[in-house]
């Protein structure tokens, strides 16, 4: 169908605690939110990855919307952990690439206000990331988007910052 799939938080299996009404869903509040932020992980590592969705379907786009982009770095060194020195304690299936570069070249990133942003977008690449401002939600930095973009993205070249602001989304969404 030539769509991009998006993965985007709280449309898995972790509930919005911004909808909790009762004082016992009120109480798991903390961790849930801290829980929709790294629930696309185990869709990336079943499914995608090591389900091998992402090798059967070379043209697929897939974006990681709204979970910011600090915890990649991380979650890299993990996939490639498992590839390899875990390999020998997990049964898993040969992959066309390592692990990690699924996350660096085959899935881009979505990132509102990551305090981080600056050094894993060096880490990854700015060709895979995406800024977003969601407003007008919760997680939104609302009208101040373009002193907030200038600020977030000064380190970068001009060439980077076009791609992290527009031709990213632009190649990923099929916008000319």
């Amino acid at each position: 169908m030539d769509i991009a799939i998006q993965l985007h938080i709280i449309t898995g299996r972790v509930p919005d605690p911004i909808h909790f009404h009762t004082p016992e869903e009120q109480a798991l509040s903390p961790q849930t939110q801290l829980a929709m932020f790294y629930e696309v992980t185990g869709v990336l590592v079943n499914e995608f990855i090591f389900g091998k969705i992402l090798d059967r379907h070379p043209n697929l786009r897939l974006v990681c919307s709204e979970f910011e982009i600090s915890w990649i770095p991380n979650f890299m060194w993990r996939l490639d952990h498992m590839q390899d020195a875990m390999s020998h304690r997990l049964v898993l299936p040969k992959l066309d690439m390592r692990a990690s570069d699924y996350m660096r070249k085959r899935i881009w990133h979505g990132v509102i206000d990551d305090l981080y942003a600056t050094e894993t977008i060096e880490y990854l690449g700015a060709d895979r990331v995406l800024w977003g401002s969601d407003f007008p939600h919760i997680r939104s930095i609302g009208l101040e988007a373009r002193n907030h973009v200038a600020k977030a993205f000064e380190p970068f070249s001009a060439a980077d910052q076009a791609l992290l602001t527009s031709k990213n989304a632009a190649e990923v969404f099929n916008i000319n």
